[in-house]
């Protein structure tokens, strides 16, 4: 009987300590709302809206430029001011010129993506790192963000989005 006894008591401290070991405590955070929140997310945004505005100027004057080019040509073939052979060359630069604009269109919303990505990093791996340090010193093993819509159901008591922005001064 006490073999029993001791055997039981045994198991369930095992399992006790088991579960202890195994636990996981899973909190979320709304990341979106955190970077909305951050002055730095603004003042970024606010940069790179104006190196978005410089390059789309600089696209339009160049669609304006060639549209101002095209009609004159097109004026002086009217009135049979220019030779087959000129307009066979004009053509050719007009496709010449055409195909630079849509390159520059392709190359500015490149460099946009890449001057989003400078402006963000710094931004991203702070707000990253504080996450981290809260979900540390509040003994979670897992932090989900809530604003990718994956969550379907979380306690507002893991919700860790107040601790970490007020780590932020937020």
């Amino acid at each position: 009987m006490k073999y029993i006894i001791k055997t039981s008591l045994l198991i369930c401290c095992l399992l006790l300590v088991f579960n202890q070991a195994f636990a996981q405590k899973v909190g979320h955070v709304n990341s979106a709302d955190i970077l909305a929140s951050m002055t730095q997310s603004k003042a970024a945004e606010k940069q790179l809206e104006t190196y978005t505005k410089q390059l789309e100027n600089k696209y339009k004057g160049m669609v304006q430029k060639l549209e101002k080019e095209y009609t004159d040509i097109q004026q002086k073939i009217q009135k049979g001011l220019l030779t087959p052979k000129q307009i066979t060359e004009k053509e050719t630069y007009f496709l010449n010129k055409q195909k630079d604009v849509q390159k520059f269109e392709m190359e500015a919303q490149q460099k946009v993506a890449k001057k989003r990505d400078e402006l963000l990093a710094p931004i991203l791996k702070k707000a990253q790192s504080t996450i981290q340090s809260v979900a540390k010193s509040k003994g979670y093993t897992h932090i989900l963000d809530s604003s990718l819509g994956y969550i379907l159901y979380a306690q507002d008591s893991n919700d860790i989005t107040p601790a970490v922005k007020s780590k932020l001064g937020l």
